[in-house]
């Protein structure tokens, strides 16, 4: 794993991976291919360990932003319900930050069971 080096630049919030250069090819068609191992994607995965320790420490910020509170409930910890991280707009969307200190988005901490999305997941 020692070749690839993938970095999380949280300022542009994106990911940064440098490889060999014998691992890169330039098409007939002016684009790039770049071919990496299998082993090489757990260092890519999102939400695997390079971002773990991030997204943590984001969202214990987030939360003392909003005062320990749920920012949709207004409730404080409770101990049988764990903090999700929202984002708002949600990843997918264009404007997106997964890491936002300038509080760009209107991403927040809610209760599990706060979280629309995952109550959705429950009830299929």
């Amino acid at each position: 794993m020692s070749r690839y080096k993938p970095t999380f630049d949280q300022e542009k919030d994106e990911w940064v991976l440098y490889v060999p250069q014998s691992s890169v090819s330039q098409n007939a068609d002016g684009s790039f291919e770049v071919r990496l191992p299998v082993y090489a994607g757990r260092a890519l995965a999102i939400g695997g360990n390079k971002l773990r320790n991030l997204r943590r420490e984001y969202r214990e910020w987030l939360l003392e932003q909003q005062e320990g509170k749920c920012a949709i409930c207004g409730k404080g910890v409770q101990s049988d319900n764990p903090w999700n991280l929202d984002h708002q707009p949600p990843l997918a969307q264009i404007g997106s930050k997964f890491i936002d200190y300038e509080r760009i988005t209107q991403n927040r901490v809610i209760h599990g069971h706060c979280d629309p999305d995952q109550m959705a997941k429950k009830r299929t």
